[in-house]
């Protein structure tokens, strides 16, 4: 009788187990949210889930992910089921294919019907990492030490690109992202944190980027938030110049996109800020046509001033009344002249845009790009350039051209496979997102490291899938319809030309920069500037006699002490004298 009391104990501990364990095999799998669906943002496709994970000790339990990333733990009980952080109960239905939240939500299961991707698509939403933020938690890389940390050095630019393929949660990861000042910081973490600048040009992480930038280009070319554009504009107006040589023009000059010069502008931003400009019927005060001469504004040279005064006269434990009268004053006019000037920096910038749009500058700097970068993360930002341009109805056939090019050199890489061929059959396309993207059978869960089209695909980075970059493709796969190109026989002309004289004045600025350079070198030290020009220019007479194999190095080679030279200009010159001129003998008169 003991026996049997035992066994009947033992029996009825484990039946709860048991019940459990069948409930979460039942029920895991991918949902659907179809009715009540009121927390936002939300997966496009308002994907849920039903998973099982190992808690400590080592026993199952199972986990809900609703159509917004949260996440609750699951209890089940005969036709019930409880999301314990949610604090939310439901029915489940006879057949386990429909849960009924009781605040009105209902869950369905996916269909057995439907395609692999769209089956992988519901997977991958499940193992989606959110970085943790008091802001609310968005779409991100976790660290290489794994969940919860985060690595979001790179969230706007991805973000924006979920943003673009119709994810509202990575437009509102960019929105976040901007602080009250107008100023864009990498993520909304990092615009609440607030971390500081780097110091120097090499070491550290800046607060922003030019390749982040490319990405709000086409969040603002998507969402056309017109606010959020104009605030970014005036920040980066007000903000202090390069304070250092940037892309070959003085300091004072490049406008940037944070406190380093790092985050200068780069060739062809100004023309694309323009083109949004025109967009949105927004001033860009800094920027022109002209590729190489950004503008001065009254506004950042107030904001010049201003700094001065705050960093001067502001600091003085008292000022004198008129001081800051002066200051207020200062203010007012300055306002007003900005609202004054307001209607005439919209009209101006939509000027521009149409010289912009004439010349074919972006098309030609984002075709260009794609030419020249190597594989890697620029080769990836060039294909954006060109996907955005095309969005926006300024694509051309030389530019898919190129785009082809790119695809066809890295075949395996479904993001260019989508610029390059969406106007036709994205077949090799869907064959690289299934070949790359886990299947929930196959998955080997690794670190979710990577968003992978930026990388080369030789390298294979997709195993560390972050999952957010296969649901961007996949949403880009399903995209329906194409941009239109425009095409004619006077514009190809054009850009040919066009093309060939540019080349000829960004080597011209190249050499200019490079003569400057060296001029202000002479400036501060001569002799030493001087010898080595003198070195620099025996060393290229050593490498051509190497190439040509004219005669031995030591008739070329005039020798230079290894102590500085007492006569730096008059030794120089001799060295390099050029040879004598050559004339032919001069014809008699008559002739």
């Amino acid at each position: 009788m003991k026996r049997l009391l035992i066994a009947f104990s033992l029996f009825v501990l484990a039946f709860p187990l048991t019940a459990i364990a069948r409930d979460l095999a039942t029920m895991k799998g991918s949902w659907i949210c179809q009715a009540g669906c009121n927390c936002a943002p939300a997966s496009p496709q308002k994907y849920a889930s039903i998973a099982i994970r190992i808690a400590p000790g080592g026993k199952q339990e199972g986990v809900l992910r609703n159509q917004c990333g949260n996440e609750s733990a699951a209890e089940f009980t005969p036709g019930r089921i409880r999301a314990t952080q949610w604090n939310l109960g439901g029915g489940i239905s006879a057949d386990n294919n429909t849960i009924s939240w009781d605040n009105g939500s209902v869950w369905k299961r996916q269909p057995a019907n439907v395609s692999e991707l769209e089956r992988r698509m519901a997977y991958w939403e499940s193992r989606y990492f959110y970085c943790p933020s008091p802001s609310g938690a968005f779409p991100s890389k976790e660290s290489d030490g794994g969940a919860p940390a985060c690595d979001d050095g790179d969230s706007a630019m991805f973000n924006a690109l979920l943003c673009r393929s119709g994810d509202a949660r990575g437009c509102n990861t960019v929105k976040l992202s901007q602080d009250k000042d107008g100023r864009f910081w990498r993520s909304p973490e990092k615009q609440r944190l607030r971390p500081a600048e780097p110091s120097g040009l090499k070491d550290g992480q800046t607060t922003f980027s030019g390749d982040h930038a490319a990405g709000l280009f086409v969040y603002f070319g998507h969402t056309g938030d017109r606010d959020a554009f104009a605030q970014w504009i005036k920040w980066i107006d007000s903000n202090e110049r390069c304070l250092t040589w940037c892309g070959g023009l003085p300091p004072g000059t490049t406008p940037r996109y944070c406190k380093n010069d790092r985050c200068a502008l780069r060739f062809g931003d100004c023309q694309t800020l323009l083109l949004l400009g025109a967009r949105m019927n927004v001033g860009v005060p800094f920027c022109k046509a002209d590729p190489f001469n950004p503008l001065p504004t009254v506004t950042n040279a107030a904001q010049a001033l201003k700094n001065t005064y705050d960093e001067t006269v502001g600091k003085l434990p008292a000022k004198a009344p008129g001081l800051e009268l002066l200051r207020k004053n200062f203010d007012k006019a300055l306002a007003a002249y900005q609202k004054a000037v307001e209607p005439l920096e919209q009209l101006r910038t939509k000027l521009e845009a149409e010289l912009v749009e004439t010349l074919l500058i972006s098309q030609l700097e984002k075709t260009i790009s794609a030419r020249v970068n190597d594989r890697g993360y620029s080769r990836h930002n060039a294909l954006v350039g060109i996907m955005m341009l095309e969005d926006w109805g300024l694509g051309r056939k030389w530019m898919n051209a190129e785009a082809r090019r790119v695809a066809k050199d890295e075949p395996l890489n479904p993001f260019f496979q989508f610029v390059a061929y969406r106007k036709e059959s994205r077949q090799r396309m869907l064959a690289d997102i299934l070949e790359e993207c886990p299947a929930e059978s196959s998955d080997k869960r690794r670190l979710r490291r990577q968003w992978s089209w930026e990388r080369d695909t030789s390298k294979r980075e997709w195993l560390d899938t972050m999952y957010w970059d296969c649901s961007f493709v996949g949403r880009m796969y399903l995209e329906q319809g194409s941009p239109s190109t425009k095409e004619n026989t006077a514009e190809t002309a054009l850009r040919q030309a066009f093309g060939a004289e540019l080349k000829k004045v960004a080597e011209l600025h190249n050499r200019a920069a490079e003569a400057l350079e060296k001029i202000r070198k002479l400036i501060k030290d001569p002799g030493k500037t001087l010898v080595d020009e003198g070195k620099k220019a025996i060393q290229d007479l050593e490498d051509k006699a190497k190439q040509l194999k004219e005669k031995p190095l030591e008739a070329v080679t005039p020798q230079i002490p290894e102590k500085p030279l007492e006569k730096p200009v008059e030794t120089i010159k001799e060295v390099l004298k050029p040879p004598p001129i050559l004339r032919p003998p001069r014809l008699p008169s008559r002739f």
